[in-house]
């Protein structure tokens, strides 16, 4: 059982499968519940990551006076009301095949800017499962003073 973790495909084969089983999770229950992760950096800053509609956030939220956020990591539950009140209000600077970057144009006046880049879950967990696919399921080349004996 051992051998078959040999080499660096297929440890890299295992991660990128890892990988791709989280973000299929994060897809499907993304369907049924819109999550936003809030992470504090510094006193004036917040990084989130926003789950919803088979979509994955991030983005960053500054605010005009210290400490606006919570001081430690929280989750918030979003309803359909406020995610689409909230991405009514983006200017979308990039987008193309659903991927996009842009920032806030109605920021109440304590926030100071709101940058978010979106992307759909389908960008990226199909191609890391094929990758892993490959990189597991592919014999590994014999090398060459393994083959001259």
């Amino acid at each position: 059982m051992l051998q078959f973790f040999y080499g660096w495909r297929r440890k890299t084969g295992v991660v990128t499968l890892v990988m791709a089983c989280a973000l299929m999770g994060g897809w499907i229950r993304s369907l049924r519940d819109f999550e936003e992760v809030h992470i504090p950096v510094g006193a004036t800053s917040v990084i989130f990551l926003l789950s919803a509609d088979g979509y994955f956030a991030i983005g960053r939220t500054v605010a005009t006076t210290p400490h606006y956020f919570s001081p430690t990591p929280e989750v918030v539950q979003l309803d359909r009301e406020q995610l689409d009140s909230g991405m009514q209000d983006f200017h979308w600077c990039w987008r193309l095949a659903g991927i996009g970057v842009g920032f806030n144009m109605a920021n109440p006046p304590q926030i100071n800017e709101c940058v978010l880049m979106i992307a759909p879950y389908v960008t990226f967990t199909p191609p890391l499962t094929f990758l892993a696919a490959y990189l597991l399921l592919c014999k590994p080349r014999k090398r060459e003073s393994e083959t001259a004996k």
